[in-house]
């Protein structure tokens, strides 16, 4: 019995140190939208789980002017840094079709709702006609957003474990 509690404290400090160090990370988004989303595209970067801001910048900066997203050149020199994040998820979401305007963009505090604001927004440039054709077609969590996402979907895959897990950021893990 004793050894079990020595056990389980010391799977709650490495939790503690787990989820304190994922609070640290930070993430970027870069987009580049020109005029006209349905004849030259639409380009985009981010980053998620960087250790410093400057470099999750240029990380998604990079990534925005390198990516083949279906932008086209001049939206890739169009890209620029639209919003910094720590602790949360990004989505993109985009008409999959070549030469339609449908896209948005979304961060928010878990995978689900950055989706959801994701498809929402992309209402206005999609069109009442193509709006039900867009898709997620990128996300991504950082820091705790990452490891909260990462138990919801190890617990969706295997809900048998009958456990319910509260994670919160700089505290350890607890399992009820």
């Amino acid at each position: 019995m004793l050894k079990a509690a020595a056990t389980t404290g010391k799977s709650i400090v490495v939790g503690t140190l787990f989820f304190a160090t994922l609070g640290m990370a930070e993430g970027a988004l870069a987009v580049g939208v020109p005029a006209d989303v349905a004849t030259a595209g639409f380009s985009f970067g981010f980053s998620a789980g960087v250790t410093a801001g400057a470099a999750a910048r240029e990380r998604a900066l990079n990534s925005c002017r390198t990516n083949n997203n279906g932008g086209s050149d001049e939206t890739k020199a169009l890209c620029k840094i639209v919003d910094n994040f720590r602790n949360k998820c990004v989505a993109v979401s985009m008409d999959p079709k070549f030469g339609t305007p449908g896209v948005g963009r979304a961060i928010a505090k878990n995978r689900h709702e950055a989706e959801q604001q994701a498809l929402a927004h992309r209402k206005p440039t999609a069109g009442d006609d193509r709006i039900s054709f867009c898709e997620i077609t990128s996300f991504g969590c950082d820091g705790t957003a990452a490891a909260k996402n990462e138990l919801r979907r190890r617990l969706t895959i295997k809900p048998e474990l009958g456990v319910a897990v509260t994670v919160k950021q700089n505290q350890p893990v607890a399992v009820m």
